[in-house]
């Protein structure tokens, strides 16, 4: 009888394996931990100044840091009146909740970087194709800040909170998520901390599909910067493995209660 009841219940839990995995085949995650020497998501694709297809000179996963992204930032790169940016990104519809940690360091006057989602169908308040939502680090030649934006405009163009001076590398943890027409974003300084959001939400008609993403820019003709992502996490979708633990996430969940069994 004890020997059924095992066999039953270790019957259930594959057939819930499965199910999950079969989920998660359908439901494309957005996720990617940045781990090994390759990006783990094969859904990426590129862009530079708004090429596509186009990969940025200079990139790599896990050779200037071990579990980062690095993405050097190109000289003449902006994400302000146009897309200029190298900028690796998802198409996607629907609604979305992504987070990533970036790291930056710099010696110009200014350089950006950060999460966006742009609509290429959308015009924006002047007439232009493409439309976009951005939480962005800018960092600038005396410090830095964090803004969030539409194109040429400002939403919050100064959350509070966080000015780290230009002389020293700099990193936060910032969030942003679509529910319908409504976007909103957070920021961090460090993981455990608690989600910090940056008033006010923005309504916002992005035609799907959107591009969803991060990018990377040197919007000075001269100087360096480097850029590096940790990770980009679909909160709605996780992706195969945890980008703090790099470890399976349904797998393990599943293992563990097998082998309690």
């Amino acid at each position: 009888m004890f020997f059924n009841k095992l066999a039953i219940s270790h019957i259930i839990l594959i057939a819930l394996m499965c199910t999950l995995l079969t989920l998660n085949l359908m439901a494309k995650s957005l996720g990617d931990p940045f781990d090994g020497d390759k990006l783990q998501n094969p859904e990426w694709k590129w862009k530079s100044k708004r090429v596509e297809g186009e990969e940025p000179e200079k990139w790599d996963v896990g050779k200037t840091k071990k579990g980062w992204l690095h993405i050097d930032a190109a000289p003449n790169r902006n994400l302000w009146a146009e897309d200029t940016t190298n900028r690796l990104y998802h198409e996607h519809s629907g609604d979305f909740d992504v987070e990533t940690h970036v790291f930056m360091e710099y010696a110009t006057k200014s350089i950006v970087s950060g999460v966006v989602a742009l609509s290429e169908s959308t015009k924006d308040g002047k007439g232009r194709k493409p439309e976009w939502v951005t939480m962005k680090l800018w960092g600038r030649g005396g410090d830095a800040i964090l803004q969030y934006q539409v194109r040429e405009g400002g939403i919050n163009n100064e959350a509070p909170g966080f000015k780290p001076p230009a002389a020293k590398p700099m990193d936060v943890y910032i969030r942003l998520a679509r529910e319908g027409k409504t976007f909103t974003t957070w920021w961090k300084k460090k993981e455990k901390d608690e989600w910090l959001e940056v008033e006010p939400t923005k309504t916002l008609d992005l035609k799907d599909p959107i591009e969803i993403g991060i990018y990377a820019g040197n919007c000075e003709g001269v100087g360096r910067g480097d850029i590096q992502y940790e990770y980009f996490k679909d909160n709605l979708e996780p992706f195969a493995v945890s980008p703090e633990q790099k470890l399976p996430i349904s797998w393990g969940a599943i293992k563990g209660r097998l082998q309690e069994n």
